[in-house]
């Protein structure tokens, strides 16, 4: 009984260890999203995993808009997962550039371009630190032991909603995922290249 006492301390000292720098990982993100700088907010990015969770989701969107006006044959949606993840990213290096990303955290506009915003925006990860640490509790969720996810927004409506994922990477959490809402999918799917 005596040794198992100490072993159960060392676990919740380790998982409170463990969650704590999670909350703090959050809390720099959220303060170099607020600040507007894209090369700070670089340092909390993961940005091939960014790169590749926001393709998947381009990709996927593009199928759905396919598939509202015709059946995709199986070879179709293999070469589109596939190959349109390439055409993707070059969407995708658009909206990751340090100044659209900084302006993409702190204010939810989805720039591929200075100019031009996607029409679907997203509520911003800058948010997150306009909420009380309660709220922030309720929003979070745990995807795998070594990633969770905040959504932002009060928004339910998978049209608005939207999340953002910090992975851990060894030397701490990063930003690793972006859930955009439909809208901004959509609208992002529209610049893929048409045949």
């Amino acid at each position: 009984m005596r040794r198992t006492i100490p072993v159960v301390l060392l676990i919740v000292a380790l998982l409170s260890a463990y969650a704590a720098s999670a909350v703090v990982s959050l809390s720099e993100a959220v303060r170099a999203a607020q600040s507007g700088d894209g090369e700070r907010v670089l340092g909390y990015v993961n940005t091939d995993r960014l790169r590749r969770s926001i393709s998947s989701q381009v990709v996927a969107a593009y199928l759905a808009e396919i598939s509202e006006t015709r059946r995709i044959t199986p070879l179709e949606r293999t070469l589109a997962n596939s190959l349109g993840t390439t055409i993707a990213d070059a969407v995708v290096e658009k909206v990751l550039t340090p100044a659209n990303l900084a302006v993409l955290l702190k204010s939810g506009r989805v720039q591929t371009d200075p100019e031009t915003a996607v029409a679907g925006n997203i509520t911003p990860l800058a948010d997150v630190g306009r909420l009380h640490w309660v709220d922030i509790l309720g929003r979070l969720r745990l995807v795998k032991p070594v990633e969770f996810a905040v959504r932002v927004g009060s928004s339910t409506d998978p049209d608005r909603v939207s999340a953002f994922h910090m992975h851990f990477e060894g030397d701490g959490w990063k930003l690793s995922a972006i859930e955009f809402p439909k809208a901004a999918l959509r609208d992002l799917a529209a610049r893929l290249p048409r045949r």
